[in-house]
């Protein structure tokens, strides 16, 4: 994984490379057939 100018992430591979740059409050999940991004202000109940 590679961050830059980013802050507030959660960043989870499986196996490829993630590049978070000049983002934040960002949930980014990549698995084998999915990836999935949204703002952690979405996740909230």
């Amino acid at each position: 994984m590679f961050a830059f100018n980013s802050n507030d992430n959660y960043l989870l591979s499986e196996g490829r490379l993630l590049a978070a740059v000049g983002v934040d409050n960002l949930v980014v999940v990549e698995m084998l057939d999915v990836v999935l991004v949204v703002n952690k202000e979405s996740t909230k109940m």
